[in-house]
C-alpha cells in the first residue's frame, strides 16, 4: 500500500544441540542355557511351576528362579500365572517348538556319542595291501559284517609303508600290513607269518626245480610288486645281503598273475596269491 514501508525484524535462531549418534559395540549373543530350556518345557508339560518342581525333584523357588533367568535372557515373559496354572504367552508359544527341537537334538547327540563308545558301532577305517584285499580279506570282512551288523567299514588299498604313516596321522584306525619292525608310535599284534616264494613261468628253465640257491638268481630279471613297496624293499635288501646281483627288475602296479604267466621273468609273491 502507498505510504507503508515494510518492517524488517531480525529473529535470532538458536540451533538445538544434537548429540552425535554413538553406536555401542555389539556383543555376541550367549547361547541359551539348556537347563533353563528343560525347565521351561517341563512347566509346559506339567502345567504349573509346582508340578514341574515335583517332577524334576527341585524346589518351586529353584524352578521359578530358572524360569525368571530364561525370561530375562529372552526379554519376554513366557507364562501367564492364573492361580496355580502357568499358561503360555505368545513368546512362550513361539519358543516351545524350538526348545523341543534343541533338547531332542542334544539327546540324539548323547545317544550317538554313547554308541561310538561301544565296540561294533561307528566307522572303522582299515588299510590293507592289494593282495590282502584280493585274497584273504573278503572272508574276514564277511564274518565281521555278520558279527557287527551296525558297524561301518571303510577299506583302503594301500601299501604297508603308506598304511603305517596313515595310522600315525590318524587317517586310518588300523592296518593289515607287513611288519617293518617295532615302532613307538604304533601298537601292533602279529596275525601270522608269511613267506615270499619264487614263481616262474612253466617255460622257464627253473620250472622243474624244487629249490634254488642264491647264486642262481645272479643276473636274473626280477618282477616285483611296486618297487617302492615294503615287500619289494625287503626282498631287495635280503638279496643284497646274500650277494645277489640282479639284472633289471620290473615293477607292477598290481599282482596280476596273468602278466607273470606271459613272461619268462622271475617274480616273488606270497603263497596265498597263487
Amino acid at each position: 500500500m502507498p505510504g507503508l514501508r515494510p518492517i524488517c525484524c531480525q529473529i535470532p535462531f538458536i540451533a538445538p544441540s544434537i548429540a552425535p549418534l554413538t553406536s555401542s559395540p555389539t556383543t555376541p549373543l550367549e547361547p541359551l542355557d539348556s537347563k533353563r530350556l528343560k525347565v521351561f518345557v517341563l512347566i509346559v508339560r506339567t502345567g504349573s511351576i509346582a508340578a514341574a518342581a515335583a517332577a524334576a525333584n527341585l524346589t518351586s523357588s529353584a524352578v521359578s528362579h530358572s524360569l525368571k533367568g530364561l525370561e530375562e535372557e529372552l526379554g519376554n515373559p513366557l507364562f501367564e500365572r492364573r492361580g496355580n496354572k502357568a499358561l503360555l504367552t505368545a513368546a512362550g508359544q513361539q519358543l516351545l517348538p524350538h526348545a523341543n527341537e534343541i533338547l531332542n537334538r542334544m539327546s540324539l547327540i548323547r545317544e550317538e556319542q554313547a554308541q561310538l563308545r561301544e565296540w561294533g558301532n561307528g566307522t572303522i577305517r582299515l588299510g590293507a595291501s592289494a593282495s590282502a584285499c584280493q585274497y584273504f580279506l573278503p572272508d574276514v570282512l564277511l564274518e565281521f559284517r555278520e558279527c557287527f551288523p551296525e558297524a561301518s567299514l571303510e577299506v583302503i588299498s594301500v601299501d604297508s609303508h603308506e598304511a603305517h604313516e596313515m595310522v600315525k596321522e590318524g587317517t586310518l584306525d588300523l592296518a593289515i600290513s607287513i611288519c617293518a619292525g617295532p615302532s613307538p608310535e604304533i601298537a601292533s599284534d602279529p596275525l601270522f607269518e608269511d613267506e615270499l616264494v619264487v614263481i616262474v613261468s612253466p617255460r622257464h628253465p627253473w620250472a622243474n626245480l624244487r629249490r634254488l640257491g642264491p647264486e642262481q638268481l645272479n643276473g636274473e630279471k626280477l618282477t616285483l610288486y611296486r618297487r617302492d613297496s615294503l615287500s619289494a624293499k625287503l626282498v631287495q635288501e635280503h638279496l643284497k645281503k646274500l650277494g645277489v646281483s640282479l639284472n633289471k627288475s620290473v615293477s607292477l602296479s598290481s599282482m596280476a598273475q596273468t602278466l607273470i604267466g606271459l613272461c619268462k621273468d622271475v617274480t616273488s609273491s606270497p603263497p596265498f596269491t597263487k
